[in-house]
């Protein structure tokens, strides 16, 4: 289902489970969390069993982002949103999303810009301080097209970019300081 309200979970290439996303706006991107992460966000404190799912998902859904905690039905399964993260929010449009840790949210932001001249995407970096809510922007360079994706690796960013002019793809390596 490609609507952005299921999400198919599969191991070893076969179909495991679908996932129904319990939000009224379609998923646009996501990220897995990491076990810890998870566990953080989508314990159940009312639950007499800890959550036997060691994952949990990082959505763009609308204008929102949100985590999403995944609780088993029998044969069916529900994502449900546990944590909305409202400094995040945003008009533009949210084309990938990675949490490292508790402390900081990445977010590749892209905004269509047409004049009369030529049609152009501005997009940028957003690295949210979630305890503070403070933001901050980082433009990147417009001559690229950015592929809608952010890989984080120990303290670096990783970027997938391509160079009209030069015909060539490119990645693009940023060192973080929020390890």
């Amino acid at each position: 289902q490609r609507d952005g309200h299921a999400i198919h979970e599969f191991f070893d290439g076969a179909l495991v489970q679908r996932w129904e996303v319990s939000l009224a706006d379609a998923v646009h991107a996501m990220s897995l969390l990491s076990a810890d992460l998870a566990r953080q966000h989508c314990q159940n404190s009312a639950a007499s069993e800890p959550d036997i799912h060691p994952w949990a998902i990082l959505a763009a859904a609308g204008h929102d982002v949100v985590i999403l905690c995944p609780r088993s039905h029998g044969s069916h399964g529900t994502l449900y949103p546990r944590r909305w993260l409202p400094q995040a929010a945003s008009e533009h449009a949210t084309v990938a999303l990675q949490m490292p840790s508790r402390e900081h949210l990445w977010l590749l932001r892209s905004q269509t810009v047409a004049n009369q001249a030529e049609k152009s995407a501005k997009v940028w970096l957003v690295r949210e301080h979630l305890q503070s809510g403070h933001m901050d922007n980082f433009a990147l360079p417009k001559d690229r097209s950015w592929a809608p994706g952010l890989c984080i690796r120990n303290s670096s960013l990783l970027l997938a970019a391509y160079h009209p002019r030069d015909k060539s793809p490119e990645i693009w390596h940023l060192e973080t300081i929020d390890s």
